[in-house]
Formats: structure tokens, sequence, C-alpha cells
């Protein structure tokens, strides 16, 4: 009722994701109406990124203040200090380089570049020094374009493909970061609740510079003439190019760079401690302090009483004598700012969002007081206004589709099992052509109406108490069984924070060589939950026999799905834990 109750907020022309997909559909429509036929061949294309414009592009003031190596832990400070360590061998480099896309006009290019030179972000180099690709000898430079930002702003992109591909990633080994949707794995009490602040770091990646010579590997734009620089040292007789200093955005290891770089410093103060951090593919932390960083961004949430959830510093309730307001959170909020000044990490004053029971994290809007965890109700409302006009045109572009599938994907991962609304609609896109606009078959269609319908209740209730009832399933290919066991709730909370919550792809027939090759990121039972599961009283035994002979995986998925359905049929609404043999 609160979803449809409220009026659909308008979309801000010039954003992102959701503004750019409406200008799609906004084109589309005086194309085709709706339900014309025949496509608009490249009259609809619509691109993301943008010509530069100076008087938008956010740009720091004074950049690279920061050297990068040292904020790292010592083996990854290694190998910041010595980056051409990650450029890969000329065998495994691709023979045809990429050209970069760089979107600075002729006219501006001098002013562009004079702008880098000037906040630091910037240097000249002589064309000469710099690398060259190692099949064609081509020279490796790269591009810059824009991209809409917050508040009619531009951010400006680096486009690095073409040394990108020179080089070895390192996000497996450097990255571990939290996902918005763990907070629907909160289990919070009734007489608690949870409030958040949030911190971010302004131009993160603009504030860290390489060290060393790394910078020649980060070349922009045009070659420049010397004797137009002579003012910044350059000799008049030779060529240059503007290299970056800074950790460049689309550099594909400055995410890695960044995080680390931002976790050291929060560490450093006394922050992340593993029992208190947010991991993605984790089970949420049982502390009463919840953190998480993602590359610039700092959450940390509290879980308090619920009559304290506005005590602070300087609060005159009776509650605050004793301890003057100084909770956990706050103390750890206040102890990642203070690392934050002593590293010399500049904040965004608008960005620091104090302590509140509804606040919002990497997507996610965690409401404390009613326990609801998922993306806020205007984008949602949003998201499916964008739907339906989709539906009503009945055609598209394949950009604009994968656009909307991409927005309608994370509110429903707030509650996976609407994901199953989709279907025809991943082999519908791969078909798609990269040119013209398609008709959409009814059944995507269907299923764009499905998954509109199911963003009203996309949303994760952390105040649903665990059952205490725990069913074992089994299965042979004719026959299955079932049982349950009562456990206390705490033993309950237990179990359902080891259970998965991250799924992966599968297949019926795994051979031991398949295994081999494709190692699962699943947690395997342990000795442990064996005999957790043995030393339970098992009782109210069930068996019946299938329809049908099918294979034994599938025997046993139906046999798991078969026992929740007769525990809702009993009544049960708040079914979090089982162990089913699959």
């Amino acid at each position: 009722i609160k979803f449809c109750a409220s009026s659909i907020c308008d979309i801000i022309a010039g954003g992102r994701a959701r503004a750019r997909l409406d200008t799609m559909l906004s084109a589309c429509a005086p194309l085709h109406g709706y339900g014309s036929s025949g496509p608009a061949r490249g009259k609809a294309t619509f691109f993301v990124s943008e010509d530069v414009d100076l008087s938008r592009v956010a740009l720091p003031r004074s950049a690279g203040l920061l050297d990068a190596k040292c904020l790292m832990a010592p083996e990854r400070a290694k190998v910041s200090a010595e980056l051409n360590r990650i450029v890969l061998p000329a065998d495994q480099v691709p023979q045809v380089g990429i050209r970069s896309c760089h979107k600075v006009s002729r006219e501006s290019e001098g002013q562009f570049v004079r702008r880098l030179l000037d906040c630091g972000m910037g240097v000249l180099v002589e064309e000469d020094r710099l690398p060259r690709h190692p099949h064609s000898n081509a020279l490796l430079r790269g591009g810059c374009f824009g991209v809409p930002h917050t508040r009619g702003r531009q951010r400006l992109i680096y486009d690095r493909r073409a040394l990108n591909q020179t080089e070895r990633d390192l996000s497996d080994e450097w990255l571990w970061l939290p996902h918005g949707t763990q907070w629907c794995d909160m289990i919070l009490g009734p007489s608690h609740t949870v409030r958040g602040a949030t911190a971010d770091l302004a131009a993160w990646f603009y504030q860290l510079a390489h060290s060393g010579d790394w910078h020649l590997r980060q070349s922009i734009g045009r070659r420049l003439r010397g004797r137009d620089y002579q003012n910044c040292g350059a000799s008049p007789s030779l060529h240059y190019r503007l290299c970056l200093r800074v950790v460049a955005m689309g550099d594909k290891n400055g995410v890695p760079f960044a995080q680390e770089c931002h976790e050291f410093i929060l560490r450093s103060g006394g922050c992340l401690s593993p029992t208190e951090t947010l991991r993605y593919g984790l089970s949420f932390p049982l502390s009463c302090v919840i953190q998480g960083a993602y590359v610039d961004d700092l959450a940390v949430a509290g879980v308090v009483a619920r009559d304290r959830v506005k005590c602070m510093p300087g609060c005159p309730c009776s509650r605050c004598e004793l301890d003057g307001g100084e909770l956990p959170d706050i103390r750890r909020y206040n102890s990642a700012l203070e690392a934050y000044a002593k590293a010399g990490a500049e904040t965004s004053a608008d960005k620091l969002i104090g302590f509140s029971e509804v606040f919002t994290c990497w997507g996610s809007e965690i409401d404390g007081s009613e326990g609801r965890v998922g993306v806020s109700s205007d984008k949602r409302r949003q998201i499916f206004r964008l739907t339906v006009g989709v539906v009503l045109l009945g055609r598209c572009s394949k950009h604009a589709l994968q656009s909307l599938v991409g927005s309608i994907v994370y509110p429903l991962m707030h509650r996976r099992e609407l994901m199953c609304c989709f279907v025809q609609t991943f082999i519908f896109l791969e078909s798609m052509s990269e040119i013209d606009d398609s008709k959409i078959p009814v059944g995507v269609l269907d299923e764009l109406i499905a998954a509109a319908l199911a963003l009203v209740v996309s949303f994760a209730n952390i105040r649903a108490p665990v059952s205490t009832c725990l069913s074992a399933t089994d299965a042979t290919v004719r026959r299955a069984g079932a049982c349950q066991a009562f456990v206390p709730q705490r033993v309950a909370n237990a179990c359902y924070r080891r259970s998965e919550h991250r799924g992966e792809y599968t297949r019926l027939r795994w051979s031991d060589f398949d295994i081999a090759l494709r190692p699962s990121r699943m947690l395997e039972p342990g000795p442990d939950i064996n005999k957790f599961a043995e030393s339970l009283f098992w009782q109210d035994p069930v068996g019946y026999d299938f329809r049908r002979t099918e294979h034994i995986n599938v025997q046993e998925l139906k046999a798991a799905m078969d026992e929740v359905v007769r525990r809702i049929s009993r009544g049960e609404r708040d079914i979090a834990a089982g162990s089913p043999s699959i």
C-alpha cells in the first residue's frame, strides 16, 4: 500500500542509470509511438560517454597529495612501488591493440591540459619515453571522456583500455568488497534497532599518486608541442604527451589500489576489525557495530536498544549519564574520521551523514524502525515506471533493455526468490541486434510485467524471527523423506548465519574433471555440522513416492521444496533455516 499510495517522483534529467534509460525511451517513443512496427535504425542510439565539458567536470583543487604505496600493507606496497611487475609479457598481450576514446575537442585540449597540470593530476612527458605496443609498435595512450555525475556535474573517465590489456588484473587478489544486500542477513530483535552513518572520500582516486615512472603508462590525448608549454618546463623542440600521475578512474587496477589504501587508513585507526567488517560471501557480523568500506565510501552502523537510538555525545537524557552518549558505533565512526585526518585524506563535507535510524548504504536503504532493507521506494517506483514504458512501447534497443534489466536486478536481490521472474529475458537479450530496435516477444513482456509487480515487495524484513524448526530431507530417484527437529532461538539464528546466501552455477552431471577445473566456493559442512545434526532429536517423519523418476539431484531439490510447501501450508511464514541434502 505504501508503494502504490505515494506518487511516482520525476526522474532527474542529466542523472545516471535511470535518467539515461528514461532518455533512451523518450527517444524511442516518437519514433515508434505505442505499438508501431519497423525498426528505427540508428535513430535512437544513446551513448553513456559525453564530450568533456570543462565547465561541468569535477576536478580536485590539489591532486596526488598522498603516496599510494605509503598507504598499503607491506606486501602490497612492494607491488605498488614496482608496478612494472604487473606488465604482461609480449606473448600474453593481444596482437591487436585497442583505440581509446578521447572526447576532448581540439579547441579545448590546451585548456584541458593546463587544468590537469595546475591541479597536479598530470605531468608533461617527452613522447619518445612512452611505451609502445609489443606487436604493432603503436604508442600506448589513453583518452578522456565524461559521464553524467550528481547535481549536473560531469565525472572525468580515463579510457585506459589500450594499456589495461597489457597488464595483470589484481582484483581477485586484492579485492573483497561488501555488498548492500548483505544487510538483508541481519537478524534484529524486537527490543533493538539499527542506526547508521556514512562518509565519503572526496575525489579519492585523484588524491592517490603513483610512485616511480608508472605515469609513463598513463598518457592522455593528442600530441602537444613543447613550444606551447615552455612555461611548464617543456623544450620548444620536442613533442610531449600529458600523463596522469594519480590513480586513474578507468584503470582496471584503480579500484584495488583505492580500496587497499582506504582500508589501510581505517585499520591504522583501529577500524575494520574482522569481527565487525562486512565482506561479501561471509556471514553477517554478530557484533553490535557493523562496518564496511567500498572504494571511497564508508558505512558504520550500530545495533542499539530502541530507547537509545537518539543517544549521542552531549545528549541530556538519563541513559547517557554513565557513558556520555559515547556508544560503540559513535566511537568507531569518530575513529574513522580521525584516521582520515591523520592520513591527510580529504572527505566530502556534504556527504558526511550522521547517525540515523533510516540510512542508505551502497544502494540499499536500511530502516531500523520498520526492520526493512531494500532499494528506496522512490527508486523502485521510477524503475516500475520505466518498465511500464518499455512494455507499452513493445520494442527497444538492446542497450535499453540491458539497462532496464540491470536496474531491476539489484532491487530484486533483496528478495532473491523474485529473481525467478527472468528466464526468457536473458535468452532474448543475447539474440538482440546491436544496431536496430527489436520487437519484444510476448513471453519477455510477461516477465517484465511480473518483475515490475515484484518491485512492490522487493525488500527484506530483518525483524522476521528465524524459525526454530529445522528440517532435513533426502531422496532417491523414486522416493523422498523428511523429518524435523526443534532448537533454541539462538541455535536457529546460528544455523541461519551458517547457511549459504550466495549461489553459483551448477549442472546435473559433474565429472571429477569438471569439479577439479571449477571448484565450488560454497562452504563444506564440516565435522561440527555433522555432529550437530546427529545430536538433534528428529521427529515427525514423512515419506512419499515421486510421481515420476528424475535425476537424483532434481529429486533432492523437489524433496526440499516439498518440505517448504508443507510447512507454509501449516501456517509458518518465516522459514529461514533448513538442512536439505542437495
